[in-house]
């Protein structure tokens, strides 16, 4: 019998406990109830919309490409997306080309003498980098490998926290405005 007597009716709009118990949603004021509301919501979006915010932010990594006996050094790169990439291309032997796939970047260097490449990792996936000057015999097989690991932000997940925060205040609103 004592379990029939706590079972919990939900209706649309507010939730109460029959038997010997009272509802915890009588137990504030309205304007508790509103407070408590704007409160959770507003906790949702400050503790998840920084996060979102820095996302687009890309760190500057910088690496010496080092191109010598028809190889890379270091034969991979990886960064994220939204980096900022700079490269400084320098040749152990003779003359050398670097193209890197996807993005259209070309540069042409020699020995002794060091050349600068700078841009935005913007396109995520997995580029080939290649030689692109005739550099001997086994110059075909000098490749490399350019990695952009895509950012881990979930739009959906965000999206869902506005929403659920935006329906925690308005059903509050709406159970006041139907209790008055």
């Amino acid at each position: 019998m004592e379990f029939f007597q706590n079972v919990i009716r939900a209706t649309s709009f507010n939730v109460k406990v029959v038997g010997k118990y009272p509802s915890v949603i009588n137990m504030f004021t309205n304007t508790q109830k509103v407070g408590i509301s704007i409160l959770f919501g507003a906790l949702l979006l400050v503790t998840f919309l920084p996060n979102l915010a820095m996302a687009d932010n890309g760190d500057v990594k910088e690496f010496i490409v080092i191109a010598k006996r028809f190889e890379f050094n270091p034969g991979r790169i990886v960064v994220n997306q939204g980096d900022t990439v700079v490269l400084t291309l320098r040749t152990d032997d003779v003359s050398h080309g670097f193209y890197l796939d996807g993005y259209n970047i070309a540069e042409r260097y020699y020995l002794g003498e060091d050349s600068h490449v700078t841009f935005v990792a913007d396109k995520p996936g997995k580029f080939r980098i290649r030689c692109s000057e005739t550099c001997g015999a086994l110059h075909h097989f000098m490749v490399g490998e350019f990695v952009v690991l895509q950012n881990d932000v979930n739009y959906i997940f965000y999206g869902s926290l506005v929403g659920i925060s935006i329906v925690a205040i308005l059903s509050t609103v709406l159970m006041i405005r139907r209790n008055d």
